[in-house]
């Protein structure tokens, strides 16, 4: 996390980069509130007094004549955005960077940004003698998305922000400890084939959608789905593609499918739920059955401990009281058990 403190400091000594020097607007309503109530908001400047924001009011505090602004300093910066923020040249000079790197400088940038808006807030909040004598900002914060196209221009010149989000997105992807190690290899080798070839969106595309499919597979074999459940995810699939709108119809299916899951699948139809339910019951009667007709039970007696017939009559307590719940629901239940389902098919 970046540091920040306050000074005063003189125009002449703040380092302006092209970013900083161009596409300044209007400048004239700014300047008269300036010289009406002075600079509400601080610069932001690195420990260098490289400019970082604030390219607007230093431009008119400088046409007014102001022998210092107010700048909060950003301890910190590293060394290559400290550079590719003095650049004086255009962004042609920026073309070495790859595209990685460029995502780590935009992801620096941010985090200035939200520093700077922290550093605001306390101040306001506590009533910091700047604040108290400057007032707040002369305009309300930019909005996500505007902040985070300011921050790519600054790096890049363009409004780039979606593929440095998608280039980070793949870095936390490669770094995590809680990514398996099939998809951080995936992740990994698309970060590679970003720096080597400078485009982002395929190889982002091709892991999302190996996400996407290993979700999907997942949910089409779990045992425990309900069967509509699991053709869905099988279906949506087989349809899946490492295309933006297949892939983002497949992650509305997936958090859809994975919300069910997690609550027991009660958005399921009941009834089809209970058949479904009945289904594995029946499944897990004969697994037993076939396992237990494989165990001598005279045998076992003389060798069960205490602990070890504790858990036998648990479990037997458990399945008693199943069996009478399930039984007595039933409303037209048979008045004898049907046969084991090995031996109907038998007959």
């Amino acid at each position: 996390m970046t540091d920040t403190g306050f000074a005063d400091v003189a125009p002449s000594r703040i380092v302006r980069g092209y970013q900083a020097r161009h596409d300044l607007g209007d400048l004239s309503s700014l300047q008269e509130s300036i010289r009406e109530r002075g600079i509400l908001e601080p610069l932001t400047v690195t420990a260098d007094f490289v400019l970082v924001f604030g390219a607007r009011r230093l431009a008119a505090a400088t046409a007014l004549g102001h022998a210092t602004v107010p700048c909060w300093i950003a301890r910190g910066v590293s060394d290559k955005l400290s550079h590719v923020l003095a650049l004086k040249a255009s962004f042609e000079q920026r073309k070495d960077l790859t595209p990685t790197e460029q995502a780590a400088l935009y992801a620096e940038l941010r985090e200035l940004e939200a520093a700077e808006a922290r550093a605001r807030q306390a101040a306001t909040r506590f009533g910091a003698p700047r604040a108290a004598s400057r007032g707040g900002g002369e305009s309300p914060p930019p909005r996500r998305g505007k902040a985070r196209e300011k921050a790519s221009r600054t790096i890049t010149g363009r409004n780039s922000y979606h593929q440095h989000e998608q280039v980070l997105e793949l870095q936390s992807l490669a770094t995590s400890k809680a990514t398996p190690d099939w998809l951080r290899a995936q992740a990994e080798q698309a970060l590679a084939e970003i720096d080597r070839y400078s485009k982002v969106h395929g190889p982002y595309l091709e892991v999302r959608t190996a996400q996407a499919a290993h979700s999907l597979r997942a949910l089409a074999s779990d045992t425990t789905a309900p069967p509509p459940v699991r053709a869905e995810a099988d279906a949506t699939l087989r349809s899946l593609t490492p295309r933006a709108s297949a892939l983002s119809e497949a992650s509305r299916t997936i958090r859809r499918l994975e919300e069910g899951q997690r609550s027991g699948w009660a958005d399921v139809d009941p009834q089809s739920r209970s058949r479904f339910a009945r289904e594995r019951l029946l499944a897990m009667i004969e697994d037993h059955s076939s396992h237990l007709d494989r165990i001598d039970a005279a045998s076992l007696s003389p060798v069960l401990t205490v602990e070890d017939r504790q858990r036998l009559t648990a479990f037997r307590d458990l399945v008693t009281i199943f069996t009478a719940t399930v039984l007595e629901g039933t409303a037209h239940a048979p008045t004898s058990p049907p046969a084991p389902r090995h031996e109907a098919e038998a007959s």
